[in-house]
């Protein structure tokens, strides 16, 4: 089950994919850095004195919104888009701005199901930053739902679990991803789920056919990660379901 809530955890997570040297500037790893911390008046500090640091990259390549998406600072992401920071596929929809996202689909149709610098696809991104009507659009405009990302092989169910957004959820389901989509270790939605307590997530999970009793490669179902996790009520809930 994969971890790339903040910037700084993606970075630490990705890196054993990359293949490449960093061979970026202690400025640009600063600055990159305080983006991820959501650090305004930095961005703002360091751009005025190097304004060519719009176009820095993390380390695997992601450009300076998509990293701002990541840290969940849409105050940064503005700052960074009015000083022409590039605006693709992938930093739109991990952003959740619906008009942009929705033009950038119908100009590269073909980036649609592409995995962006550091690996992952824009459905997978929409879902795990929580933004159910961008995911819509891009189901609408033929988003493949087996596509997925390189971090752990993770498809469109599990990032939305990993997000612990249910709308996100509803919507992947009423445009018929499979809710037993696992990961490369065998992980699925209800894994994570069990280990964040999401209850109301479990239910819908549970009511629309997620299996109960699945195992992951490490022999865990959800019910033993919810013990583990010291999850009472989701505890008693798979135990009532059949697990």
């Amino acid at each position: 089950m994969k971890r790339w809530f903040t910037l700084l955890s993606l970075v630490l997570a990705v890196s054993a994919f990359a293949q490449a040297p960093d061979t970026r500037s202690s400025e640009e790893k600063k600055f990159i850095r305080a983006i991820g911390l959501g650090d305004s008046q930095q961005v703002l500090a360091m751009l005025k004195a190097n304004p060519k640091l719009i176009n820095a990259k993390t380390h695997d390549g992601a450009g300076v919104v998509l990293a701002s998406a990541y840290s969940m600072k849409p105050k940064i992401t503005k700052i960074l888009i009015k000083h022409g920071a590039k605006l693709d596929i992938w930093a739109a929809c991990a952003a959740g701005m619906l008009k942009e996202a929705t033009w950038e689909v119908e100009k590269h149709k073909e980036l649609i199901d592409k995995q962006s610098p550091d690996g992952n696809t824009p459905l997978c991104l929409a879902v795990g930053m929580g933004h159910p009507d961008v995911a819509k659009m891009l189901l609408e405009h033929g988003a493949d739902h087996n596509a997925r990302s390189v971090i752990e092989g993770a498809g469109p169910m599990n990032s939305a679990a990993f997000g612990r957004n249910l709308q996100c959820i509803k919507v992947l389901v009423e445009h018929g991803v499979d809710v037993n989509m696992a990961e490369t270790d065998g992980s699925v939605a209800l894994h994570e789920s069990a280990l964040h307590g999401d209850l109301e997530i479990i239910k819908y999970l549970v009511e629309h056919g997620a299996n109960v009793k699945k195992a992951n490669d490490e022999k865990m179902t959800p019910l033993m990660i919810a013990e583990s996790a010291k999850q009472a009520k989701v505890v008693a809930y798979l135990k009532a379901h059949g697990a």
